[in-house]
């Protein structure tokens, strides 16, 4: 089942002088033991207190072991309890992963791997990154390698445009219409 350890920091201290004070991790205990001997040693009175501020909520899935971090001792409770219940009634999701990866996480992959199939990916390309950049995060600018003539292949998965054929925007064509293809570059006018 789920249990709790308290992971808050230690503090090192003196009554009323909270100049005096420092912060110890909580697993690291006797580093703070030199500090209170030289406070000894100026006739003060240290002493060291466990903080209340981060707990771990710890519980196996499949034989490995997972932790939770909570920020009081009653949220620390509520999870446990949530994890002990949905555990005996077989309903159990394990969201460690998901609480590890960010929302900026997810567009950059979705910006990585779904985006270049769709039609419009330079707009979407352009969104993505202009809330990446709000947000802190460098851009991730890949429409470069995507809409070179070796990156629209790959986009196209190999697809080619025959039928497709238009004449280049600059040259004119005549007023009757090519039919079959090879007539095609016989209403044009030289460019």
């Amino acid at each position: 089942m789920a249990h709790i350890e308290n992971c808050s920091r230690m503090q090192a201290k003196v009554k009323n002088r909270d100049d005096l004070a420092r912060h110890v991790a909580h697993n690291h205990a006797e580093a703070a033991q030199p500090y209170c001997v030289t406070l000894r040693d100026q006739q003060l009175k240290p002493f060291v207190a466990l903080l209340d501020e981060a707990y771990m909520v710890r519980y196996y899935v499949h034989g490995k072991r997972k932790g939770f971090t909570a920020a009081s001792a009653t949220e620390a409770e509520a999870i446990q309890k949530r994890i002990e219940a949905d555990q005996y009634t077989g309903l159990f999701v394990d969201y460690t992963q998901a609480h590890q990866t960010s929302f900026a996480d997810l567009l950059i992959r979705y910006l990585k791997e779904e985006a270049p199939r769709k039609k419009g990916f330079a707009v979407i390309e352009y969104q993505i990154n202009m809330w990446l950049e709000d947000a802190g995060y460098e851009r991730q600018d890949l429409a470069a390698t995507h809409l070179t003539p070796t990156g629209l292949a790959k986009r196209l998965d190999g697809r080619t445009c025959q039928g497709a054929w238009r004449p280049p925007a600059d040259c004119r064509q005549s007023t009757s219409r090519p039919t079959t293809p090879a007539s095609r570059t016989e209403g044009l006018k030289p460019c």
